[in-house]
């Protein structure tokens, strides 16, 4: 027997026609991202695929490959894009209606971001026709794996988790990039590039050779498998007729905790009947591994599968330098670097991992043998041209640590890596420095997903964003109100602003309502530790607010409308502005709390821990 209580449900949802574009008019990382994973989920991928019906495999004689679909099926399941993330309390839906141009374009950048590629043709490089069979890698799958970590999708019986995350596809641990809100480029700083340079060099020298054998991967699908959680829920739902509402009363609200209580005892007889039947199967090689496909210097579209072991050095290059050949030692390509970087990071555009490389070459951390120095602008994307680490580089890397240790380091730290550390206390770092350096923030943001505290980080982040735009909203409604007061010469340019208005306050509430159903509700997949009281308030101001409606705001349509002159802003977003405005006041409060949660616990324990001492003492 089921019961429809979906009325009663606060409903989070992200419903967009159109994808919100930076200044560079590029879709956001963000939004690729949510966009290819709930492609992935839709599409439903089986290990043995079905791409082409069985008379045609037949006459074709093509052998199917696992978790591959069409470029002519994905595009007919973008063109209605929707998942819903039905919690025990609240429903999440993410749907997007993408046409069909555009959706061949999103695949083509997906593809070219290294999401996708031909597994029937592993060193094509863009996409040709709708047939055109394709495959996820290793850093899409990594994509995937974090949308459902973060959605919570292991947790929600009504979705089944994607077959391609327990397999041997799922073993990149993605490197990712923080971004600007608005810009949606990579926030860094010297550090944080020195940190990466690390990361893409690996703990040694990956030197390649066809004699190697395939690189050990993890089961990362393991993370996944479906958890009862047995302590976060100590808040619970007030929905039903015959409950009493906890905020009435101090006794109502004790009595509440002890019916909560109770329940979790019953989750707990739960867990222990929890069985293993969906156990990930452990992979021994993964199936991007080839001889000669993982190659620096070859043409394949996809060549790393892991991040862990670092770039691919040649032993030895031979190179003609002013008319004298020369051979180069331990040294890489143009063309390797820019491969690891597009096949280990987030990065989705060539010209970003091209900017990423060029400031290896400004910080003096590699130099190129192919040219002499002065000869040289920025970095040069060519099998063509040799690459080896400079002094420094080496310095960095660590392959040949020095002798110093932890408490001999005086000046000799600022040679070496890190500027700017004070290493005599690092106990005085504030938690307001640690949030500000991309540095020190990324290592942060380690250290809270290995100790499984990530969502505090997560959502203390989403309300700065999301405070972020609604300063900007509140700037377009003191422009919008400006205007009015204009000529009606200016009515275009009056329409434009309404349209803006309405754009960034459906994206607004969109936050509000993910925030909410991410790390607030008691069923929450990110459930925060914050005030009880505080908790419910934010549940019955969106409960009691409803859902809004979602008018198209074009110009043409807006142009048929009478706008009152006095406040048409009133008129069509007054309710929906009043809404964002006090939600703004409760996610402050929640931001505070979250800071000192983080700030009284979280850093003392970052400070002493292996991500930060590692790389404060060393560099």
């Amino acid at each position: 027997m089921k019961t429809d209580n979906t009325k009663q449900k606060p409903s989070s949802q992200v419903s967009l026609k159109t994808l919100t574009r930076t200044p560079a008019g590029k879709v956001y990382h963000h939004d690729l991202k949510s966009i290819y994973a709930a492609l992935l989920c839709c599409l439903d991928l089986k290990a043995a695929a079905k791409n082409v019906s069985s008379a045609l495999l037949k006459l074709t004689m093509k052998k199917t490959q696992a978790y591959s679909f069409s470029v002519e099926r994905a595009v007919h399941v973008m063109s209605n894009l929707e998942i819903d993330l039905q919690y025990n309390l609240t429903l999440t839906k993410l749907s997007y209606e993408i046409n069909t141009k555009f959706a061949f374009e999103l695949l083509q950048i997906f593809y070219t971001a290294k999401l996708l590629h031909c597994p029937d043709d592993r060193t094509c490089k863009k996409l040709t026709n709708e047939r055109q069979i394709l495959q996820p890698t290793p850093k899409g799958v990594a994509i995937l794996h974090q949308f459902c970590l973060k959605m919570g999708i292991p947790n929600i019986s009504s979705i089944k988790l994607p077959q391609i995350l327990k397999s041997s596809f799922n073993s990149m641990q993605l490197i990712e990039f923080e971004r600007h809100s608005t810009t949606d480029s990579i926030i860094h700083s010297e550090n944080s590039d020195k940190l990466l340079f690390i990361q893409l060099m690996g703990p040694s020298m990956n030197v390649w050779s066809s004699k190697n054998g395939p690189d050990p991967i993890s089961d990362l699908g393991s993370l996944l498998k479906a958890e009862l959680r047995t302590n976060d829920h100590i808040y619970g739902s007030c929905e039903g007729d015959n409950r009493v509402n906890p905020l009435e009363s101090d006794v109502a609200f004790f009595e509440y905790l002890k019916q909560r209580q109770q329940e979790q005892v019953e989750v707990l007889k739960e867990c222990d009947n929890y069985g293993d039947e969906d156990q990930p199967v452990k992979a021994v090689c993964s199936p991007f591994y080839h001889r000669f496909f993982t190659n620096p210097d070859s043409d394949s579209h996809v060549q790393y599968y892991v991040s862990n072991k670092g770039l691919r050095f040649s032993r030895k290059k031979s190179i003609t330098l002013n008319s004298n050949k020369k051979t180069i030692n331990n040294c890489f390509s143009g063309k390797a670097l820019i491969q690891c970087i597009l096949d280990c990071t987030d990065v989705m555009f060539y010209q970003e991992a091209l900017k990423v490389a060029t400031v290896f070459i400004k910080l003096k951390l590699i130099k190129c043998e192919s040219f002499d120095e002065s000869n040289l602008f920025g970095f040069i994307p060519s099998r063509d041209y040799i690459y080896s680490l400079t002094e420094l580089g080496y310095q960095i890397v660590k392959w040949n640590p020095p002798e110093t240790r932890r408490g001999t380091h005086s000046a000799s730290s600022s040679e070496s890596g890190i500027q700017g550390v004070e290493l005599a206390s690092p106990s005085t770092i504030s938690l307001s420095r640690v949030l500000k350096d991309p540095a020190l923030k990324y290592l942060f943001r380690s250290f809270m997903s290995d100790n499984v505290c990530i969502e505090n980080l997560r959502v203390y982040d989403d309300i700065v964003d999301f405070q972020k735009k609604i300063t900007i909203l509140r700037k377009m409604l003191s422009l919008k109100d400006r205007e009015k007061y204009q000529v009606s010469a200016l009515q275009h340019k009056k329409l434009t602003i309404y349209t803006a208005i309405n754009k960034l306050s459906e994206y607004c509430l969109s936050k509000v309502y993910t925030i909410f159903a991410m790390y607030i509700s008691e069923d929450a997949p990110s459930e925060i530790n914050i005030d009880s009281k505080l908790r419910f308030e934010v549940k019955h101001l969106i409960q009691n607010n409803g859902e809004f409606s979602s008018p198209s705001m074009n110009i043409s349509e807006l142009k048929s409308l009478e706008i009152p002159p006095a406040s048409p802003t009133e008129v069509l977003f007054g309710p929906k502005l009043k809404f964002l405005e006090e939600v703004c006041l409760l996610y402050e409060e929640i931001r505070i709390m979250v800071y000192r949660m983080m700030e009284t616990d979280s850093r003392a324990k970052f400070l002493a821990s292996d991500q930060f001492t590692e790389y404060y003492y060393s560099l």
